[in-house]
């Protein structure tokens, strides 16, 4: 059975940071620590050489302090006994860490200041399969988005907005395939048993959008030479927040990740 890699990010207090695996945003938040969050990331990634990017934009920890916590940490790794009884301490195979002050002191002296660019690229050695957005086509794009890319987001907004909850699953169907591609064996990650959590967790509360959608605050980023559309906000918001009426605790936030696949434009994470 192939490996799950997972990931961990960590932010201190007022620290600020985006990281992109293979040049596709796996944490880019708009608000500054303290944070910490985790997960799988085998759909970003290939067999071979892979490519971690940190921008570290601000921090609170100044470089030379001394027994402090770091500021900023990001790991990828592998767990080694899934199996072990609840409590048991993981066993933990490191892939990559990446981590402030460390990454400000190994970076030549005229590009140590903030916002700090770190790159660093490790091998995977086992047949991951390879995730969709290698192989998508590339296309031109500038931070308006093609009309296609933009009808994408109409769409999206347009289904919570209409409580058409099996026509929102259907516009992420993509999404849910390429998570089953990149887990083969997991029951739960699955197309199926991932579209019914959603129908089970959040459908049933009445998801909807917080607002009108204003296609203007929207932006699209090109990323993977135009294979992948970044889609935010440009006040660096998620642009699909949405709450459950009859739940407000349940919440959606996300980004969207397209590209280009069946000949059209679809979210694939």
């Amino acid at each position: 059975m192939l490996p799950i890699i997972s990931h961990f990010v960590y932010l201190q207090h007022r620290s600020w940071a985006r990281v992109y695996l293979n040049d596709v945003p796996v944490y880019r938040s708009p608000f500054m620590g303290p944070e910490s969050r985790s997960g799988p990331v085998n759909h970003l990634l290939r067999q071979g050489e892979n490519e971690i990017t940190v921008e570290l934009l601000r921090t609170s920890k100044q470089p030379g302090y001394e027994q402090t916590p770091d500021a900023f940490a990001f790991e990828l790794y592998t767990v080694n006994n899934l199996d072990a009884p609840e409590g048991t301490a993981l066993d933990r195979t490191l892939l990559s860490d990446v981590r402030y002050p460390k990454i400000f002191e190994d970076a030549p002296e005229r590009f140590r200041r903030l916002p700090l660019f770190h790159r660093e690229t490790f091998t995977i050695a086992d047949p991951l399969p390879l995730p969709r957005f290698f192989e998508a086509p590339a296309a031109e794009f500038d931070c308006n988005g093609l009309p296609e890319q933009r009808q994408v987001v109409v769409d999206l907004h347009r289904r919570l907005a209409e409580g058409d909850s099996e026509g929102f699953l259907a516009e992420l169907s993509l999404r849910f395939d390429c998570d089953e591609r990149a887990y083969p064996g997991e029951a739960r990650l699955r197309a199926g048993a991932k579209m019914q959590q959603w129908r089970d967790e959040l459908f049933p509360y009445d998801l909807r959008p917080d607002g009108p959608l204003d296609l203007s605050k929207v932006h699209f980023e090109p990323r993977c030479g135009g294979r992948v559309a970044h889609v935010t906000r440009h006040d660096d918001r998620y642009v699909l927040e949405a709450a459950c009426t009859r739940d407000p605790n349940r919440r959606l936030r996300s980004d969207l990740l397209m590209i280009q696949h069946g000949g059209r434009w679809r979210v694939f994470a």
